[in-house]
């Protein structure tokens, strides 16, 4: 099943994002992401640009003692792939954790107060899919068929 699709980053680029971070909580990610939709129920407009790299921008950062992130930046033609809403229907601010506190939960780093950086730093990640079949969980960068969707 699809968990997700979102930017993932390379070891380099995880490197950069760790190296930066103002506070080092706990627990790091499993994997360094900023995820653009949770759980699709359609894989038809991210198979376009899965495997795609491109440039972000971190723009912002915040630490409140559970969760580190950044607020993230992308181009406008990007936006229509964002599909990250909360439990409300309100779009989430574009994000990744860098890392958690023994109680930090992922899912609450879009809340953060994000101080804006002096400058923004520069990533490359590429697209792809977060999919998790039964005890097995992978990231693919390549489209993904209708059946892993649903299993």
């Amino acid at each position: 099943m699809v968990e997700y699709f979102g930017i993932f980053f390379d070891k380099e680029n995880s490197k950069k994002i760790i190296d930066n971070e103002k506070v080092h909580l706990d627990k790091l990610p499993n994997n360094f992401h900023c995820t653009f939709c949770y759980k699709p129920d359609s894989l038809k407009l991210f198979n376009e640009v899965a495997g795609k790299t491109i440039d972000i921008a971190l723009i912002g950062y915040a630490c409140d003692g559970k969760n580190s992130g950044y607020k993230v930046d992308f181009s406008t033609s990007l936006k229509k792939y964002f599909k990250n809403f909360d439990k409300q229907g309100n779009v989430k601010i574009p994000h990744l954790t860098t890392s958690l506190s023994k109680d930090g939960k992922a899912v609450d780093t879009a809340n953060l107060n994000f101080i804006n950086l002096n400058e923004p730093i520069l990533l490359k990640g590429r697209f792809g899919y977060f999919i998790r079949n039964n005890n097995k969980a992978y990231i693919s960068f390549t489209k993904v068929e209708v059946e892993e969707l649903n299993n």
